[in-house]
């Protein structure tokens, strides 16, 4: 008969460097904003660290493996629900400013069509106007609406 001995593996044989690293990985793409790629890479990395979690229990190092397969199980979801969170707010901050911009325009036109408005009555006057802005040639126009304005005269500059 053969006697059989159990052999204790030191814990220095563990994996708990790759493990851990496996982990961080699978929690940094669990917090990328990106919804497809970071996805991917957190579900590799997680299951690559689930199983180096159980062959680190397997090999004596039981509460470096529990802790690990804790954060793989426990962990990971609160880290892509947190990366959801800052999509979520990226995007809101996004959307918030492009509508801003939107109704800026709208208001712009309006304003304008209403100016055209005024001046085709003879109620605005309009005069060009060039500037500088920011050491830029800037050309516009300047409204003037107190007073009486008359139309303008055959063959005048403003007409």
């Amino acid at each position: 008969m053969q006697n059989s001995t159990s052999q204790i593996i030191p814990q220095s044989t563990a994996p708990i460097k790759s493990a851990v690293i496996c982990l961080m990985l699978a929690w940094f793409f669990a917090l990328l904003p990106i919804p497809f790629i970071s996805f991917g890479g957190m579900i590799v990395f997680n299951i690559a660290a689930f199983i180096l979690a159980i062959l680190c229990m397997s090999r004596n190092s039981v509460k470096s493996g529990i802790g690990i397969l804790a954060g793989s199980l426990i962990g990971t979801p609160i880290m892509y629900f947190i990366g959801l969170a800052i999509l979520a707010a990226g995007l809101t901050h996004s959307l918030n400013n492009h509508d801003k911009g939107a109704a800026h325009q709208v208001r712009s036109n309006t304003v304008r069509l209403h100016l055209a408005e005024l001046t085709a009555k003879h109620e605005v006057a309009v005069y060009p106007s060039n500037g500088f802005l920011k050491g830029k040639n800037a050309e516009g126009t300047i409204h003037r609406v107190a007073g009486h304005t008359s139309p303008a005269a055959p063959g005048s500059k403003y007409a």
